[in-house]
């Protein structure tokens, strides 16, 4: 995992963060455009093709510079660039719980 300073997150960056306090920011706000706009092919996938998708979901998002952050707790101010398979966890989450 990468670590970066608050001033690195970028306005395209998916915060990742309990309850509503990242969805302003407007990487989460595309981010729910993404989910939105691939729910209903995601629902009608077998299951054992969805993580695949999600996968290639991320794949494509991140051809595009987006990155999945996290401020970590203990050190206000600095933040973790999420792996590609916590990334592609996170979408598939979001296309289950959509």
């Amino acid at each position: 995992e990468t670590y970066i300073s608050t001033n690195e997150v970028k306005s395209t960056d998916v915060i990742c963060r309990r309850g509503a306090g990242g969805n302003s920011h407007p990487g989460n706000a595309e981010f729910r455009r993404v989910i939105s706009a691939n729910k209903d092919r995601y629902d009608n996938l077998p299951s054992r093709d969805r993580e695949d998708f999600a996968r290639g979901i991320w794949n494509e998002m991140s051809r595009e510079g987006i990155r999945f952050v996290r401020e970590t707790p203990p050190e206000p101010g600095t933040w973790i660039v999420l792996n590609d398979e916590k990334c592609a966890r996170k979408i598939w989450s979001a296309l289950r719980d959509y």
